[in-house]
């Protein structure tokens, strides 16, 4: 599918929304977005973690040279908090799910 645009995202009014309708419309992760979206979560809080690799990423068609999980927690799975996870690699930036902090 198309990658996520900061315009698209405005007309959803919610991330997590428009996530949530690319994934019931047979879309599957990691989802590409714009440059603008990676940094937007990336600048808005601190991360809660960041790095090279993870062993989450093994199976993706995709180069992550570096990922972050968003600053604040999107929700709680089991009592533990679960966050945004973004990644980049090769000068594209991708959405690759929620994850929870290693």
């Amino acid at each position: 599918m198309k990658t996520i645009t900061s315009k698209e995202w405005k007309e959803w009014g919610s991330f997590e929304k428009l996530i949530a309708n690319r994934l019931a419309n047979g879309e599957v992760l990691p989802i590409r977005i714009e440059k603008d979206i990676y940094w937007h979560f990336l600048e808005s809080v601190p991360p809660e973690e960041s790095g090279k690799t993870r062993h989450e990423f093994i199976n993706f068609a995709l180069p992550v040279s570096s990922y972050f999980l968003s600053g604040e927690a999107t929700r709680f799975k089991k009592g533990r908090p679960v966050y945004n996870c973004f990644g980049k690699g090769l000068e594209k930036y991708w959405y690759i799910g929620e994850l929870h902090k290693q």
